[in-house]
């Protein structure tokens, strides 16, 4: 299992349900906002060994945060945004993706404004494990 199979994992399944209207863009991401718009972006993996003993039943850990930055119009209330936050945040909760690749519960990190665009940064815990480490 690697950090690319679960990015690709993680982008499938928010293409498959990703609600109407709302576009997507991913990191390195360097033009114009389209609003309503989400920016995805893929921190760094810790991995930790969580067992130990016999070489091939031996498991890592990998464990990080996709970040979901929402942009809506600014000034235009936070109706739109929360709306789309539900429809994402339901989209992953507790979502087995494949291969052993899973969703925890999504939670908003914060809220923020940035004229002309009101953002809502939306987090989405996602670990995977290996063995025979």
């Amino acid at each position: 299992m690697t950090m690319q199979l679960a990015r690709q994992y993680f982008e499938a399944h928010l293409a498959s349900g990703l609600p109407a209207g709302l576009n997507v863009t991913h990191a390195g991401f360097s033009g114009a906002i389209n609003t309503p718009e989400i920016l995805v972006t893929f921190p760094a993996v810790q991995s930790f060994q969580a067992s130990f003993g016999s070489p091939d039943t031996n498991m890592v850990r990998n464990v990080t945060v996709v970040f979901l930055e929402l942009y809506v119009d600014g000034g235009a209330g936070t109706v739109e945004a929360y709306g789309f936050a539900d429809s994402l945040m339901a989209l992953f909760r507790n979502e087995r993706l494949s291969d052993g690749y899973r969703c925890g519960i999504p939670y908003i990190q914060g809220a923020r404004t940035d004229e002309p665009y009101f953002i809502l940064n939306i987090a989405i815990p996602y670990i995977w494990d290996d063995f025979n480490a």
